[in-house]
């Protein structure tokens, strides 16, 4: 009986993990006593490299990492799990009426499954004088999405002595503190009101602003960049809205990204903003709507219930749904829950569920310190944590992401935030010897307390216990917690916490107020 050909468009970190989840269900030919799985896999990829670790690319820049360390498995372990792995060609077309896959160059592979991996592409602001006729950006204003970027970013660096990141995102605050980190005098222009307006509030972005500028960064908020000043051919300047110029020799766009559909549009395929898919990641025919049962879908590029994540974790949560389809057992995609981590040198920033939730039953603990570099805000539903921000000091962020969606909470709620209880004497985050083996501590790559313990046998270390697991690979948020239970190695089962919220208060017109506690730690 021959093998279902599966192939997928796209080699990045979602179409990486889709093969390691396949592998774990013993789906594909290759590895150590399979005996052969049912599926024949091909990956095609733009870039030369196998999959690799995108988040680590700002560590790189600031010198933390080597580019030969943010490969995640190596050329000779696909051939191992006998998956033909193909890279450096683009796929140009899907043809799903012959289903052929149409590569650069003219060849052509045919797929009883289709998976489009294709990523997400980064969005290019209108600054004048930084693109040349023929479309090509200058040399000195760059991205940095993958491993060339970076490389060429690296090039630059001996003679550039300022330069300017447009876009106060994740990425755009990675890459301030990167070069800033290599003696680079840095300065973020963004055109939101504060930064990472999508995820914080102005007094979270005021907080956050205060602690980059106490790094040394230059914060410019409120007006975009509008066009580059050169000398000649040289890169000198960012020119803003209001007039100001900025020194920069070199210049970094992040600006966010778009889903890449170009190939699903010339497909035929449903898209919005991303590639439509349903539950089981399938996409669906753009003029009937129907299911395409063929052809899915995942990561960056994909639309879910109207939704597209862009982040990875949503994508590696993908990837295991879709390998359980691809080898025959039901699976379903539900959705992510929502986390955002910043992890830079000096800056630490943290989100959690839906941190913005609103309503006559939702209250909030929020506690701030511009001075100090310091935010905390707790938001709740009822008797239930919905989400919580971090900014500064996160060491309770695994807490707050084990804490989400469970019948109850502590009474102390600052406690759960880290903050220092009564006499001043210090609250743990969280009690790893008291979390049941099905906490989730790993939200990245849904790693449960009881695998980390499973994994953690007397002598083993955390970098082993990170590679049986995957725990620690993603955001690093769960760190601590991770080497807090392989230090404890201890299993627990324990009910739901006590909780003690005071509901929302009405006013002398009935009028129902969420109560919101602020305090100027």
């Amino acid at each position: 009986m021959s093998r279902e050909r599966v192939v997928v468009a796209g080699a990045g970190m979602a179409a990486g993990r889709l093969v390691e989840e396949l592998v774990r269900r013993g789906a594909l030919g290759g590895g150590a006593g399979s005996g052969g799985g049912a599926l024949d896999l091909t990956l095609v990829g733009a870039e030369p490299a196998p999959p690799y670790n995108r988040i680590l690319l700002s560590s790189v820049l600031a010198g933390r990492h080597r580019l030969a360390e943010v490969g995640l498995r190596s050329r000779p372990w696909y051939a191992d799990q006998d998956v033909r792995l193909i890279t450096g060609v683009r796929a140009e077309a899907v043809d799903r009426h012959r289903r052929l896959l149409r590569l650069v160059g003219g060849t052509s592979l045919p797929y009883d499954r289709l998976v489009l991996a294709t990523g997400a592409s980064p969005v290019l602001p209108a600054l004048r004088g930084a693109v040349d006729a023929t479309g090509t950006l200058h040399p000195a204003v760059l991205t940095l999405r993958n491993l060339d970027d970076c490389d060429r970013l690296m090039s630059l660096l001996p003679t550039a002595r300022t330069a300017v990141v447009v876009g106060g995102s994740l990425l755009g605050l990675e890459a301030a503190r990167a070069l800033a980190e290599q003696g680079r005098r840095v300065d973020v222009v963004h055109a939101g009101a504060h930064l990472l307006h999508d995820h914080l509030d102005e007094l979270a972005g005021t907080v956050l602003r205060e602690l980059v500028e106490g790094l040394g960064i230059g914060v410019h908020t409120g007006f975009p960049a509008v066009g580059v000043r050169l000398e000649g051919d040289r890169l000198v300047g960012v020119r803003l809205a209001d007039g100001f110029t900025l020194a920069a020799d070199l210049v970094i766009l992040a600006c966010g990204v778009r889903p890449a559909v170009r190939l699903a549009h010339g497909a035929g395929l449903a898209v919005a903003t991303g590639i439509v898919v349903d539950d089981q990641l399938r996409c669906a025919d753009a003029a009937t709507g129907a299911l395409d049962p063929l052809v899915h879908a995942l990561g960056d590029c994909a639309e879910h219930r109207g939704r597209v994540t862009g982040h990875v974790w949503p994508a590696w949560e993908q990837a295991g749904v879709l390998a359980a389809v691809l080898a025959g057992h039901p699976a379903r995609y539900a959705g992510s829950r929502p986390v955002v981590r910043l992890r830079a040198a000096g800056i630490d920033v943290a989100t959690v569920g839906d941190s913005a939730a609103a309503g006559a039953d939702v209250s909030t603990v929020e506690m701030a310190n511009p001075l100090r570099g310091s935010y905390k805000r707790l938001v709740l539903r009822g008797h239930r944590l919905v989400g919580g921000v971090l900014i500064g000091d996160v060491a309770s962020a695994a807490a707050l992401t084990v804490a989400l969606d469970r019948p109850g909470l502590p009474v102390d709620r600052a406690g759960l935030l880290g903050m220092t209880g009564t006499g001043g004497s210090p609250q743990p985050a969280l009690d790893v010897a008291a979390l049941p083996d099905t906490a989730r501590v790993c939200v990245c790559n849904a790693v449960s307390a009881g695998a980390i313990r499973a994994a953690a046998r007397p002598g083993r270390s955390l970098r082993e216990v990170a590679a049986a697991t995957r725990a620690t690979t993603g955001c690093g948020t769960c760190h601590d917690t991770v080497a807090a239970l392989i230090a404890t190695g201890r299993t627990a089962e324990v009910g739901p916490c006590a909780v003690n919220v005071a509901p929302p208060t009405r006013d002398r017109y009935g009028s129902t107020t969420p109560p919101t506690y602020r305090q100027l730690a």
